[in-house]
């Protein structure tokens, strides 16, 4: 699955009360058009409601349904779960997990490159 097709499942932790569908694109580092269809496949599930924002109704306000509220949980537990045990390792396998993770994540190798989405 693409990047653009796959569905913003990251939008927490933290999760984000109500946000704006640019906020959503820029924290996910791709396109307001993809995260459009994104949402557009959230909100078919239940997972999703966008509003018009009551004071500009250019601006698409989304937020979790209580659907989708359990999956955000799930994801913020194992989070958790992986801060717990970096937080147990000692601090000389803690520094060289970093420097194993640190060029794969740093490098975009996970995400694609940002560019290749803004165009």
């Amino acid at each position: 699955m693409s990047q653009t097709e796959r569905p913003p499942t990251v939008l927490c932790p933290p999760v984000i009360a109500t946000a704006e569908l640019y906020e959503v694109a820029d924290r996910l580092r791709i396109t307001p058009a993809a995260v459009g269809r994104s949402i557009d496949q959230l909100v078919g599930q239940g997972l999703v409601v966008r509003r018009e924002d009551a004071e500009d109704r250019r601006i698409k306000r989304i937020s979790l349904t209580k659907n989708g509220q359990s999956p955000v949980a799930r994801h913020e537990s194992k989070h958790q779960k992986l801060e717990d045990f970096v937080d147990r390792l000692d601090p000389l396998d803690r520094t060289r997990l970093h420097e194993a993770l640190h060029p794969i994540l740093a490098g975009d190798v996970l995400r694609g490159s940002s560019e290749e989405f803004r165009q």
